[in-house]
């Protein structure tokens, strides 16, 4: 394996798709924008075209590090993994306990 880690454009799809992101459709890329108990969290573009190798940036732009964004692509971590890692980070609140 190199050094560098490269996330592609599939990957970037699956990682939309398994965090439950809501997808806009743009001219250059598709825009996924993620949100938890409503609120919005993150978002990260889809390229497409000749242009749609390399996705190395989602990583900081979900919050969450490259080798764990390639588990979510491979199915092995997934949103409650991805939330909560980011409630331990301090960038979504943590569930109130009401009783």
């Amino acid at each position: 394996m190199s050094g560098k880690t490269v996330l592609n454009k599939t990957h970037a799809e699956k990682i939309a798709s398994k965090l439950g992101a809501v997808l806009e459709e743009g001219r250059e890329h598709t825009l996924a924008k993620l949100y938890e108990g409503g609120k919005y969290i993150a978002q990260f573009g889809i390229r497409r075209g000749k242009n749609s190798l390399g996705h190395d940036y989602i990583p900081k732009q979900i919050h969450f590090p490259m080798g764990k964004c390639l588990k979510l692509a491979e199915c092995t971590v997934n949103r409650p993994d991805w939330i909560k890692a980011l409630q331990e980070r301090g960038l979504v609140p943590k569930p109130q306990n009401n009783g």
